[in-house]
């Protein structure tokens, strides 16, 4: 019997591996962290605020309404907000009324 339980210890610590890999893998291809459509949104956002910067200095002569972005869906539900504009995308998909100047941290 000695000699089978070693087999058994085994498999039972071969399986706590492959859970762990598992888990791993799904942690990095973001089953459990943010969604891509969350990804999409801040990497929009992100692209508008370099140009609103670039184009603007921060000194209020352009304003977010100005600059395009790739379109963008605000969520994963049918009729969700799609925009291609920094405005829209900071009033409909942050639900927020802060400015360019504000939500680009000039």
């Amino acid at each position: 019997m000695k000699g089978s339980s070693l087999p058994i210890n085994m498999l039972i610590i071969l399986l706590i591996a492959i859970v762990v890999l598992i888990a791993s893998l799904a942690m990095f291809t973001n089953v459990f962290g943010q969604s891509s459509s969350g990804l999409q949104l801040d990497a929009a956002k992100n692209s508008g605020c370099q140009k609103f910067i670039s184009l603007n200095g921060c000194t209020g002569d352009v304003t977010a309404a100005d600059i395009t972005i790739n379109e963008v869906k605000c969520g994963q539900e049918e009729g969700d907000k799609v925009t291609d504009h920094l405005d829209e995308l900071i009033t409909y998909c942050f639900n927020s009324d802060q400015t360019g100047i504000e939500i680009c941290n000039c």
